[in-house]
């Protein structure tokens, strides 16, 4: 399989337009909600899937690209075991709610019942991660533009539902500037949804459940079913474009990457594909 790009054909005013158009809109998606999307259960279920796949890496940087409000932050700090999580977004409101995120989390782990639980755990020989010596860095972060960090800066990358909204050629720029600022035996981790998959259909579809199951939750997220459908807009217009299954894979590959693992959630409609900067390279 070939990746093939395609030109954008769009002036630097067009450009800064279209950018000002995204981040608008990802500004009011974040208004409406967008943090209680990411407490729906048929986005625990890909939680899971990223548990799955996430390398334990202890004591790393980790770039968390395209936060949102910090719903990756639970798997990364689970599983990754990192040291600092640098969380970066170019919605402030998303950035904002990220650090919000970041100190509930903080407080929760401080709290009472969760040393008991830290200290059972531990004695029964499984151990939870205490947030004591984690720390959090938020910066406002374009990742269509060439990162701000040098060579080898980070252990692991993830981007989780980020580069599906955007062109083929920014999705091939944000990997080669992943591929650069990783360290050698690092790892980076991409998330997307797949072209023919209708994202707003699918949450409908799955509405019903949801309410069954998690009420409060449903109607927490319901002001944010508008914003799907201007997702869906924004696609047929071409501002993003999602990739076909497979593509990611190949495009990594073409990069320099290895080891390169795919797996799909949500019925399949997402892919999430892990590879490694080899120790030598080019």
């Amino acid at each position: 399989m070939t990746v093939t790009l395609k030109p954008v054909g769009l002036s630097r005013k067009e450009k800064l337009e279209s950018g000002n158009r995204v981040r608008g809109f990802w500004n009011r998606y974040c208004g409406r909600g967008y943090r209680f999307i990411c407490l729906l259960l048929c986005f625990k279920e890909t939680f899971k899937t990223w548990l799955q796949i996430l390398i334990p890496q202890s004591g790393e940087r980790v770039l968390d690209g395209g936060t949102g409000t910090g719903g990756m932050f639970r798997p990364i700090i689970e599983k990754v075991q990192p040291r600092k999580i640098v969380a970066v977004d170019f919605s402030d409101k998303m950035l904002e709610d990220a650090q919000k995120t970041a100190r509930r989390l903080l407080t929760r782990d401080k709290s009472l019942i969760y040393r008991i639980i830290h200290l059972f755990r531990r004695a029964i020989g499984h151990p939870t991660n205490s947030l004591n010596d984690l720390g959090f860095q938020f910066e406002s972060v374009d990742l269509t533009e060439p990162f701000p960090w040098p060579d080898s800066y980070f252990g692991a990358e993830t981007f989780s539902l980020v580069i599906c909204y955007m062109l083929e050629q920014e999705r091939e720029r944000v990997l080669r500037e992943a591929y650069r600022t990783l360290k050698p035996a690092g790892y980076v981790y991409v998330s997307t949804c797949l072209e023919g998959w209708d994202f707003s259909k699918e949450v409908r579809k799955r509405m019903p459940k949801e309410f069954l199951l998690g009420p409060i939750n449903s109607l927490r997220a319901l002001p944010v079913v508008p914003c799907t459908k201007e997702m869906d807009g924004l696609r047929k217009e071409g501002i993003f474009v999602y990739p076909k299954e497979g593509e990611l894979a190949v495009l990594l590959e073409e990069i320099g990457f290895t080891d390169i693992c795919t797996v799909k959630s949500f019925g399949g409609g997402i892919e999430i594909v892990r590879a490694q900067k080899p120790l030598s390279y080019s």
